[in-house]
């Protein structure tokens, strides 16, 4: 009988000391914050659950950015011999933030092969150039208004600068001014008031 007493007082001995543990796991556990492994004996108390979230690898979600090319070839347009059509003349550009810029002037400037020929009066100056979301504001000074010819003429020389700079990336409208002039005139009766968008009917 008492060995009996004695195997039943060990167990309760064990049980309490195997309890003691777990209690004592479990205190440190909660203490740093993480879950429990066997109770929270009675205790309100939750985890830190950011403490068990894996660390997410932010450094494969950031995307790249992508290098824009130092330049960039685009066609210019300009009259052809019989004054009847628009050709493209290909360009090498920097391609930084003067590049519609640097369209314009070239324009102005005119061809580099012979049989095409400029329709823009060579005193044309560029008082400023402008890109605001897919518009691109160019003002000339009042010389580019000097133009004898024809509405066809007329047209092809407008649309030598809209077709050439609707080249220039995210451009799609061109709003040409005169002197700040929102409503000029070009050649006398060609209107300007308008915005202007590419006319691939014009190139051959």
């Amino acid at each position: 009988m008492k060995r009996f007493f004695k195997t039943v007082l060990a167990f309760f001995l064990a049980m309490v000391i195997l309890v003691g543990i777990a209690y004592a796991i479990d205190l440190n556990r909660m203490n740093e914050g993480k879950p429990v492994m066997f109770s929270s004996w009675g205790i309100d108390y939750s985890p830190n659950e950011e403490i068990n979230m894996p660390q997410e690898d932010k450094s494969n979600n950031i995307p790249e950015k992508e290098e824009k090319p130092k330049e960039v070839t685009l066609s210019l347009y300009f009259a052809d011999e019989n004054i009847a059509h628009l050709k493209a003349e290909k360009r090498t550009f920097s391609n930084d933030e003067n590049l519609a810029k640097s369209v314009v002037q070239a324009i102005i400037d005119g061809p580099q092969n012979t049989d095409l020929c400029s329709l823009i009066p060579g005193d044309t100056e560029i008082n400023s150039i402008k890109l605001s979301g897919d518009v691109c504001t160019l003002d000339l000074n009042d010389e580019f208004t000097n133009f004898t010819g024809g509405t066809s003429m007329e047209n092809l020389a407008v649309f030598s600068l809209v077709n050439s700079l609707c080249e220039v990336d995210g451009v799609s409208k061109v709003k040409i001014n005169i002197d700040g002039n929102k409503k000029a005139m070009f050649g006398g009766h060609y209107s300007l008031e308008d915005m202007f968008s590419k006319d691939v009917s014009l190139v051959k």
